[in-house]
């Protein structure tokens, strides 16, 4: 389980970390399949694709759990289609035009309709709790389904709240880097970015495999443009895109390979263990070396809970 993108949340201390405490109130919102008539489905299920996995997967102070979703396929030329024969035959037979709020009604009688014939998608979102860092690292990229994932987080643990770390103008710091070459020793800029003009929103320069430092580049940022997302590596051991929403995606593990190797002969699941020990361990360390430069107060991310916590080995 090698993530790709990485969501970042910081937790309220106080947190249930014990992974039987976690799996209790995860219990109260188990995935069961979708209701015909419903369009679409979520729930916990077990990380692990096993058969009696626990609904928590616990490793070295980590706690890895799932939200699974599953959605109805209803094309929408399906539906539109449907609608226009319908409004055919009324306008046609009854002589009239069909109003707006009929026309609403008739799209919702034909969805009701079509959604238990609809084949379904099913999508894991998954996600893990770093206890040691006191924070919830989720594996999704697309904004509608870290949506999915905060509410159905909200209805089993509506006392723990998710906190975005406060961070510095992310724009700002990102242009300073790619102009000044005052990026952090331990990041690397690789060859591409997205620059932006802040007075005029439509200006946008998407640069792919170019040499970042090059004047023609460099007259963009004089010239007012700022970077909204930009390549990188840290330590030579994961690369990644950083944007100003401080979303990462595009994770690439540089020791996947040499890891894997490593483990020849181990079974599907201390694969897995080996995997997920190694790639939590980087994703700590990238953090905390993102987090002490971005945040607006370092010591207050990179410190660790006051309180005695049982943390899961």
């Amino acid at each position: 389980m090698w993530f790709k993108q990485i969501q970042y949340f910081n937790l309220k201390p106080g947190f249930p970390y014990q992974a039987e405490a976690l799996t209790a109130a995860l219990e109260d919102l188990l995935f069961e399949p979708c209701l015909p008539s419903l369009p679409m489905a979520m729930g916990w299920v077990s990380p692990l694709d096993q058969i009696d996995a626990p609904l928590v997967y616990a490793a070295n102070g980590y706690l890895m759990l799932c939200l699974q979703v599953e959605e109805k396929i209803l094309p929408s030329t399906v539906v539109r289609q449907t609608l226009q024969d319908r409004i055919k035959v009324i306008e046609h037979t009854q002589g009239r035009k069909v109003p707006y709020k009929e026309k609403q009604a008739l799209q919702a009688d034909i969805i009701a309709t079509l959604l238990p014939r609809a084949f379904s998608r099913f999508k894991r979102l998954y996600g893990y709790i770093d206890t040691k860092r006191n924070a919830l690292i989720l594996n999704i990229a697309h904004p509608k389904e870290v949506g999915y994932f905060l509410n159905s987080w909200k209805k089993v643990l509506p006392e723990q709240q998710l906190i975005a770390p406060e961070l510095k103008d992310l724009n700002y710091m990102m242009t300073q880097w790619l102009q000044h070459h005052s990026h952090p020793a331990c990041l690397e800029i690789e060859k591409a970015c997205v620059l932006q003009d802040p007075s005029q929103q439509s200006r946008t320069i998407r640069c792919q495999q170019q040499n970042l430092a090059a004047s023609a580049i460099q007259s963009l940022l004089t010239d007012g443009c700022q970077v909204e997302q930009i390549a990188l590596s840290w330590q030579e051991r994961v690369s990644f895109t950083l944007n100003s929403e401080f979303s990462i995606r595009g994770l690439a593990f540089q020791d996947k390979l040499q890891a894997q190797d490593e483990a020849d002969g181990q079974s599907t699941q201390q694969q897995f263990d080996i995997d997920f020990v190694l790639m939590t361990q980087a994703i700590a360390e990238l953090m905390h070396d993102l987090l002490t430069v971005l945040a607006k107060e370092p010591k207050a991310v990179t410190k660790t809970l006051p309180h005695a916590l049982e943390l899961v080995d």
